[in-house]
């Protein structure tokens, strides 16, 4: 059996991107590295984290430090000792889906069968930061619920994380901007935002993102000023068409 390292959670985290703990003012970290030449993921985190912010969503919050050089993105554990973190997929199990139903509606069926809190608004939050910043993984590991490990209830959604598989980032800069593949639920986020039954943001804040997401991403060495501009503005392409389709769905 090969050995196990004590600094991955790779034997208990999904993901293909390098990642470890760290111990740091007695909290406990994940830091989490990018890939190829240009190591966008780690900026993409800290980018989506500050578009929460503004946005008012629950989600984790993310910074990058340095490492030989390059950077990783870093974000305090948001598990204690006396809770856990349940993927979608688990839940997705605990009912046989039937023929006719939509995975976004089995999940909803699961997650009521399990008396789930605040499930609406959580994926409704989901997709609509998923829409924003272009996130093509949303898969059913990184987005789930969190349970008491004490009585076995379930006490509400978890915080959004794990975004760094967006604004492009594994595209050339002749693609920036196109609907890419994504999931859980559909094949694009275009399809993907009309699953959203109420959305819970000011839409003013929305006029931000673009300058949000430059300002993060010009913190990178990795990243050229043509890629920084053309992502920066078709975040706020983005938000335009999200608010246009939000102020359509109000009235």
């Amino acid at each position: 059996m090969p050995d196990i390292s004590v600094r991955t959670p790779d034997a208990s985290s999904n993901g293909w991107l390098k990642k470890k703990w760290m111990i740091i003012g007695g909290k406990r970290y994940l830091a989490k590295a990018g890939s190829g030449t240009i190591l966008q993921e780690s900026y993409n985190e800290v980018a989506a984290s500050r578009i929460m912010d503004l946005l008012g969503m629950k989600h984790v919050g993310y910074h990058i430090i340095t490492e030989k050089s390059r950077p990783l993105s870093l974000c305090e554990n948001f598990i204690t000792t006396d809770t856990e973190f349940v993927p979608a997929a688990f839940v997705c199990n605990v009912l046989p889906k039937e023929k006719d139903d939509m995975y976004f509606t089995h999940l909803q069926k699961c997650a009521a069968y399990l008396h789930i809190p605040g499930v609406q608004e959580y994926i409704d939050n989901l997709l609509t930061i998923d829409f924003l910043i272009e996130n093509t993984d949303r898969h059913y590991g990184n987005f789930g619920f969190i349970r008491d490990v004490n009585t076995l209830e379930f006490i509400g959604s978890a915080p959004i994380f794990d975004n760094g598989t967006s604004l492009w980032c594994q595209v050339p800069d002749t693609e920036i901007e196109q609907w890419q593949y994504c999931r859980p639920f559909m094949l694009t986020q275009k399809q993907q935002i009309d699953f959203v039954h109420g959305f819970h943001i000011d839409t003013k804040q929305l006029e931000k993102c673009e300058t949000v997401t430059r300002e993060v991403l010009e913190q990178s060495p990795f990243l050229s000023k043509e890629r920084i501009d053309k992502v920066s503005r078709y975040v706020g392409n983005r938000a335009r068409v999200l608010s246009n389709h939000i102020n359509a769905r109000r009235k």
